[in-house]
């Protein structure tokens, strides 16, 4: 029972949004974007052919590759940051006296 089954929901409403895997709700303001795996009690059933063709509609205009999970999931925060990278302010990289306790400027 989530909003991409519902009816009442559409991801063409919500244009650029959609790209993101939201849309539109009639039960809600015209501003207030839903995103598809949302869930609420006005549930009303959409066919299954609506579904799939949402299902479709969102892979399509979505920004990231395709995976084998969801899609719809959104990406992981920094996901795109390399963890190899020395930032400054990790311990290594503040400077310590020689008794080892740090050095003040």
């Amino acid at each position: 029972m989530k909003c991409i089954e519902c009816s009442k929901w559409s991801p063409k409403d919500a244009r650029e949004m959609a790209q993101y895997g939201y849309g539109l709700c009639a039960h809600r303001q015209k501003w207030h974007f839903i995103s598809a795996e949302t869930s609420c009690e006005k549930f009303a059933p959409a066919p299954a052919a609506t579904v799939a063709a949402r299902v479709r509609y969102l892979e399509s205009r979505s920004p990231r590759p395709k995976s084998a999970e969801s899609s719809l999931r959104p990406p992981e925060p920094w996901s795109n940051v390399s963890r190899e990278t020395t930032d400054a302010r990790t311990p290594s990289a503040i400077p310590k006296s020689s008794t080892g306790q740090l050095a003040l400027s």
